[in-house]
């Protein structure tokens, strides 16, 4: 269960969505039934790239980010409008290409490593009592 760190509404949601991205990346596939392969499924869902979409920074605002730098801030922008670049240009009629998939997830590291102690503390159990 996520720790209730005090933060807006739309801030929260946006960590939710990158952490749901996150997740995409290396998804979890359970099943009860023994005819089908959840190492498949799991490699399907990888290969269909599913983290990378617009909707998982449709809710990001710089100004959300009190706690960040000017400058971390300027670098998360800029990761983030390089995402929406790559993901605009992704069709929704197939596949991302090679290059859309490598670049979009080098801008997707990128967002991560600037909001790592973001996602952490978010995620992190409350052991304060």
């Amino acid at each position: 269960m996520p720790t209730q760190i005090p933060m807006p509404k739309r801030k929260e949601e946006f960590i939710r969505e990158i952490s749901h991205a996150l997740g995409l990346l290396a998804p979890t596939v359970k099943t009860n039934r023994s005819n089908v392969s959840v190492t498949d499924i799991a490699a399907f869902m990888r290969g269909a790239e599913l983290w990378l979409h617009p909707q998982f920074v449709a809710r990001y605002h710089a100004d959300d980010f009190p706690e960040l730098t000017e400058s971390e801030r300027e670098e998360l922008s800029n990761a983030i409008g390089e995402f929406r670049i790559v993901t605009a240009a992704v069709s929704p009629r197939g596949p991302a290409t090679s290059d859309q998939s490598r670049a979009g997830r080098k801008h997707l590291d990128k967002i991560c490593a600037i909001l790592k102690p973001t996602l952490v503390a978010f995620w992190q159990p409350d052991v304060s009592g």
